[in-house]
């Protein structure tokens, strides 16, 4: 019979399990997914109580068959417990060697990360690093998506799959026994995975937000905001129409080829303004979902007593709308952030909408993120081309930040140290540039602020220390991620005190905590654990408390954040100059020959770590690239060969009806009319596909030149649509 029967937290993200008390003995259960911890449960009977450990953290005491305390246990310590099982649990005597240097080094981290138990006494309270999309976990992620009565795509497994035809209701998830299943696919959670995998779990997060758009879309009429919104796009529409048709007008009148190119041009701007309004349905959604789903994650951050946040996010007009209606509220700001990986294209872009982000306040600064690999060559070259957009824009902007992730992946060693290289070199190459085209320059132009992500795997040297304290960089932390995505596999290998010893300021964050299980009070208590380790009397003392140099930092960032300052308009118009210039002048890199083209495009799809879609893209605008800027007529077996391989893609990614209809219309146009497709292909390529499904990026695109182009695309998009 049972005595007592409690439901327990684990941690502070909601995780769960269960104490069974009966007479003469105690059991727990976890969750099916977490069913691997009865194994690391320990259960002690002394004199005044019964003792309860998870791995080697206390977890529990028990007198009198009453439970008198309950701590907490960082989702770390169990993603390293799920480690080691896993490694016991797959061991053969061919690996043993490799299984017994895993086991040693699996339990240095559980040493030590329980030399202190937990302190729920809060010091840290700023959030400095976090993404949007990865701030609520699944749990709560999945209660803000059913508020939009969402039906989630689910295969024959139980697991959510967007080329699935089967929808179901949470409810009907619930019935099955999948609701599980539906969480692991929303976040890392005790899983120590890779990059590959947060990729997938935030674009199940944002192609969910993409349904949660679309229902609240098809509820639209019973907007009142939506409404008012309506009649301003109504007369807006009617007004660029009346100016489209005086502008066909003015071009059929006019006889000068230069000022008859220059209308056409005015004539393409309005036509891409009259699309962006008649896809407003979409847009206004997007922006009330996004800004009730924001406030959702203001709640989270103020239950974790987090007083203050910067948040990373890519979507500039949403960023703006959401800033807007929390204007009043001081306790974040946004980071406006770009993929490594985008094209110099793409960065100058940033920086148009970056300016305006930055004058409006609605955000501090922007965060180059995104998969890393090594800051050398060609990448650093390319790299140095897009800080030329960004440097000016942050340089009039006095408390602006640049964020770059580097040295979170292993073999990334030298990225810090090569990044701040870059900004310098970046730096003296736009004064030069000025100083030549204008005759003045603005000296030397640093961003006002610097922070770097992660920077955890690095090659310790003076200069990187000198580079570090000349910039007055800061170092982001964030230990929990870098354990679930296998960057850091040994906790003693973590440079703090190497960054504390050398006096780099440093912070501690989460990367999104919701994705990971993690707070910032648990990051806390792994650096108090962390911190006591280094401390042992084998190791040199530490200089300083981890937790309050940290601290410190934080209340130095903020304070800047929070500062108004005045905008350098004295440097503005040089800045417009220079990036008009640049823009202006913009062209892609030029080649002798057919073969050194196809030499360094091989070069670049190869070492880069890119996914599937980044393929696909990089393909087309290759093709584009290479006939564009050599003028060359096309030749049959290139096309034919690429256009294989972007089949291929297609095919091994299952790749929707969508993209195969772009590929038979980009085909067809560039047979037909060479200059009218690579305008097609400029749009699919230079449009910021952000966080966009494969299917819903391809839509927007394929809108695009519907609009743009030929009736014959038209009537073919039609006949799509009645075959479907």
């Amino acid at each position: 019979m049972i005595d007592m029967e409690k439901e327990l937290l684990l941690n502070d993200q909601g995780v769960k399990y269960k104490c069974i008390i009966e007479k003469d003995n105690i059991s727990f259960e976890f969750d099916k997914n977490m069913s691997f911890l009865n194994k690391f449960i320990t259960v002690t009977n002394r004199d005044n109580g019964v003792y309860v450990t998870l791995g080697m953290k206390l977890i529990l005491t028990i007198k009198n068959n009453e439970i008198t305390r309950v701590l907490p246990i960082s989702s770390t310590e169990i993603r390293i417990l799920r480690a080691y099982y896993n490694h016991f649990v797959n061991r053969s005597e061919n690996i043993i060697s490799l299984f017994k240097e895993s086991k040693e080094k699996i339990m240095r981290n559980l040493k030590a990360l329980n030399k202190k138990r937990w302190d729920s006494t809060q010091v840290l309270n700023t959030e400095l690093h976090t993404h949007l999309i990865e701030i609520l976990n699944s749990h709560e992620f999945i209660e803000f998506i059913n508020k939009y009565n969402v039906l989630y795509p689910m295969n024959e497994n139980g697991f959510l799959d967007f080329n699935s035809e089967y929808m179901y209701s949470y409810e009907e998830i619930v019935l099955n026994g999948w609701e599980k299943n539906l969480e692991s696919c929303l976040s890392l959670d005790f899983k120590v995975g890779n990059f590959d995998d947060l990729e997938n779990c935030v674009n199940n997060r944002n192609q969910l937000m993409k349904l949660a758009i679309e229902e609240y879309k098809s509820n639209l009429d019973n907007d009142k905001e939506w409404i008012r919104e309506k009649e301003r796009i109504a007369k807006n529409l009617d007004l660029l129409n009346i100016e489209l048709t005086n502008i066909e007008v003015k071009i059929l009148k006019c006889n000068s080829k230069k000022e008859k190119n220059k209308l056409k041009s005015e004539k393409v701007e309005i036509n891409n303004q009259i699309v962006k309004l008649k896809d407003s349905e979409q847009t206004f959604s997007g922006y009330i979902v996004y800004n009730d789903y924001f406030e959702e994650c203001l709640k989270k951050l103020k239950r974790e007593n987090i007083s203050y946040s910067e948040i990373s996010y890519s979507n500039d007009t949403r960023i703006k709308y959401m800033s807007d209606k929390h204007k009043d509220d001081d306790n974040f700001k946004f980071l406006y952030s770009i993929d490594r990986l985008k094209n110099v294209k793409a960065f100058s872009n940033a920086a148009k909408s970056l300016e305006p982000l930055l004058e409006s306040g609605s955000v501090i600064g922007i965060d180059i993120m995104g998969s890393e690999h090594p800051l050398e060559g060609e990448e650093y070259s390319l790299f140095k081309e897009k800080l030329e957009w960004i440097l000016p824009v942050l340089h009039i902007h006095p408390n602006s930040v640049l964020r770059i992730h580097a040295s979170e992946f292993k073999d990334c060693t030298d990225n810090i140290l090569n990044t701040l290289k870059a900004i310098r070199e970046t730096a003296n190459k736009i004064n030069e540039s000025c100083s030549d085209l204008f005759g003045e320059s603005w000296g030397v132009i640093p961003p006002p602020r610097i922070r770097i992500g992660h920077g955890v795997n690095i090659n310790e040297n003076e200069e990187l220390i000198h580079l570090i304290h000349d910039f007055g960089a800061v170092i982001e932390f964030n230990i929990s991620s870098n354990v679930a995505l296998g960057h850091v596999d040994d906790l003693e290998n973590l440079p703090i005190k190497y960054y504390d010893d050398n006096d780099i300021n440093y912070v501690f964050a989460t990367d999104g905590g919701g994705m990971y299980s993690t707070s910032l009070l648990q990051e806390q208590n792994i650096v108090n654990n962390l911190q006591t380790s280094n401390s042992s009397p084998r190791k040199q003392e530490v200089k300083s408390d981890f937790v309050k140099s940290a601290k410190e930092s934080e209340e130095v960032e903020v304070k800047s954040s929070k500062s108004i300052s005045e905008v350098k308009e004295d440097e503005r118009d040089l800045m417009n100059k220079y990036l008009d210039y640049k823009d202006k002048n913009f062209k892609f890199k030029r080649f002798e020959s057919f073969d050194e083209a196809l030499k360094y495009e091989n070069e670049l799809f190869n070492n880069a770590n890119i996914n599937e879609l980044d393929k696909i893209n990089m393909e087309l605008f290759k093709i584009r690239r290479f006939i564009n800027d050599n003028d060359l007529q096309i030749d049959m077996n290139y096309f034919n060969t690429k256009m294989n391989v972007i089949e291929k893609y297609c095919q091994d990614k299952n790749l929707s009806d969508y993209a195969k209809m772009y590929l038979y219309l980009f085909e067809k146009e560039l047979l037909k009319d060479f200059d009218s497709s690579f305008k097609s292909v400029e749009y699919l390529y230079y449009i910021d596909i952000g966080n966009d499904s494969v299917e819903d990026y391809l839509k927007r695109v394929l809108n695009l030149v519907i609009e743009q182009y030929n009736n014959d695309t038209r009537e073919f998009y039609n006949e799509f649509n009645k075959s479907k």
